[in-house]
């Protein structure tokens, strides 16, 4: 089956630095919040990593999204994965 090429809508610069900002500013608040935390420094360690890896899994789980809507491959393992690691980041570490 011959795959035609879908007409593609992009964002808006408006939108992308709005989005780049906001990104931004909510991991600078984070890790300050992280390094004036009066916590070990494995748990500092444990919160940094669920950082990492939700930030991780939410553009893992874009991708797969964006894969989905124009028809391309790599999909379904990529996308249960995705999901997989949205949740364990979202239940703390406990999976689906």
């Amino acid at each position: 089956m011959a795959r035609t090429k879908e007409p593609t809508v992009k964002p808006s610069p408006a939108f992308l630095i709005a989005s780049w900002i906001a990104l931004a500013v909510g991991v600078v608040a984070y890790l300050l919040g992280l390094w004036n935390a009066t916590i070990q420094l494995n748990e500092k360690g444990y919160y940094f990593i669920a950082l990492m890896y939700g930030l991780f899994a939410a553009v893992s789980l874009q991708n797969a999204v964006k894969h989905g809507v124009i028809n391309s491959k790599p999909q379904g393992s990529r996308r249960r994965q995705s999901w997989t690691a949205e949740r364990r980041v979202i239940h703390g570490g406990r999976g689906g």
